[in-house]
């Protein structure tokens, strides 16, 4: 028997589970305890997201789509492990690949491919004005419109691994090169 379980018995024979478990759930994640654990994947988990809606999203070469624990759908598409998963503005998932594809997907169904970069896309982000960008390990950055890619950006001398829109609009990037680069 877990901790977890013993601390979830011993509250709910007094009676107490429903008043103290968040309290207690509190206090075991800032301890470190692990209460939970979702199994699903055949392969390595590589990212992580959490919809607005509380569900959570989870990739290794496939996509899936967790309620409490429960998987409710896997999404098959990439042919290659997932490295960046997002919830853009209309609630679609967008997810970024080895495969060198960016994929958009609702309710379970891939609608659209991006497909131009030259090598493995580590990085996808929703930028203010809608549009998406993607960093690569082709050393670019591509802005996305509507599934057409309408500018590319290159400086880096290495593969990217994180990419933001700053405050101001701008974009960061964060490279193996060992530089961080600013885009307006």
């Amino acid at each position: 028997m877990t901790f977890y379980s013993k601390v979830y018995n011993a509250l709910q024979a007094k009676g107490l589970y429903n008043v103290l478990a968040h309290s207690v759930l509190e206090w075991m994640a800032f301890k470190g305890v692990c209460f939970q654990t979702w199994k699903g994947h055949d392969e390595h988990v590589t990212c992580l997201l959490e919809f607005k809606n509380g569900n959570l999203a989870s990739a290794s070469k496939t996509i899936k789509i967790w309620k409490d624990g429960a998987c409710l759908q896997t999404l098959i598409g990439h042919t290659d492990w997932v490295n960046s998963l997002i919830e853009v503005r209309n609630g679609n998932l967008a997810s970024a690949s080895w495969d060198k594809s960016i994929k958009i997907w609702k309710d379970g169904v891939c609608l659209q491919t991006l497909k131009g970069h030259n090598d493995c896309v580590r990085s996808v982000i929703e930028l203010k004005n809608g549009n998406l960008a993607s960093a690569s390990s082709d050393e670019t950055i591509k802005i996305w419109k509507n599934g057409t890619c309408i500018q590319t950006l290159k400086g880096h001398s290495d593969w990217m691994n994180s990419l933001i829109e700053l405050n101001n609009g701008n974009l960061a990037s964060a490279s193996h090169d060992g530089i961080i680069k600013i885009w307006n």
